[in-house]
Order: C-alpha cells, then structure tokens, then sequence
C-alpha cells in the first residue's frame, strides 16, 4: 500500500482519524492475526533449532492449491478459515512446549542418571581397598 501511495497512483484517507487503534472495527482480529503470527515464528524456530524440514509451496499457485484443499478439508467457509488456523497454531504451539517441557526434564534426569553411575563406578573402585579397613562406630554416640 506504502509502494502505490508514494508512486502517486492512489490516495489514501483516514476516515478513522480521531479513533484510538483498539477502537477501531479490526482490532481484535488484527490483534488475534499478530498472535498467530508470533505463534508460527516460535513453531518455526523450533523446527530449525531441532532440524525439522519445513516444506514452503513451490509458488503461489502451490500455497492457493494447498489453501483449497484445507479450507475443504476443514469444511470451513473462506471467512472461518482464519478461526481454524488460529486454533490449530494454538494447538500446535502447546503441544511443542510440552514436548519441549518433556525434553528437558529428560535431559535433567538423564544428567542425574550420569551422576549416579560416575557414583557407582568410583564406589566399584574403592571397595576392594576397603576390605580390611575397621568398620565405623556409626550408631554410637
């Protein structure tokens, strides 16, 4: 829009001109459109931090075929498929974080697990010099 304003090709009034931005009658679903969007850029970088392929259409011919076949899938009007998006990225986002929630209490367990056999292993080593030593006085004061 900035691009055929500043060639002069078209004019642009603010019909809205004393309206606060949240006031306005797209608000809302411009604020649910950046949310879905900050959404798909953390599934995104997840994807890359864990070398997940991502598959972009080809062109857009390939991204409106896909577009069809998912608004028809979903059984979704043009206008309900933003609602269905939305709540599949939601879907979608919550079920990344509690895989990646899941991960790390993995990666801490398996830490701990480590520790213990480091443990085992330099208890393993010490016990046959420990074989004539006295017995302690634990249990007496």
């Amino acid at each position: 829009m900035n691009t055929i304003g500043e060639l002069n090709t078209a004019h642009f009034i603010d019909l809205n001109k004393g309206e606060q931005p949240f006031n306005l009658p797209y608000a809302n679903q411009i604020k649910a459109s950046e949310e879905t969007e900050r959404r798909l850029v953390y599934l995104i970088n997840e994807c890359k931090e864990y070398r997940i392929k991502i598959q972009r259409p080809d062109n857009i011919e390939a991204f409106n075929k896909s577009y069809s076949l998912f608004q028809n899938k979903m059984n979704r009007t043009s206008s309900l498929v933003f609602e269905e998006i939305e709540r599949l990225v939601k879907n979608y986002e919550q079920f990344v974080l509690d895989q990646t929630t899941n991960l790390k209490k993995l990666q801490a367990d398996a830490a701990i697990q480590k520790d213990f056999y480091e443990v085992l292993k330099y208890c393993k080593k010490m016990i046959p010099s420990m074989r004539n030593a006295p017995p302690s006085n634990s249990g007496e004061s």
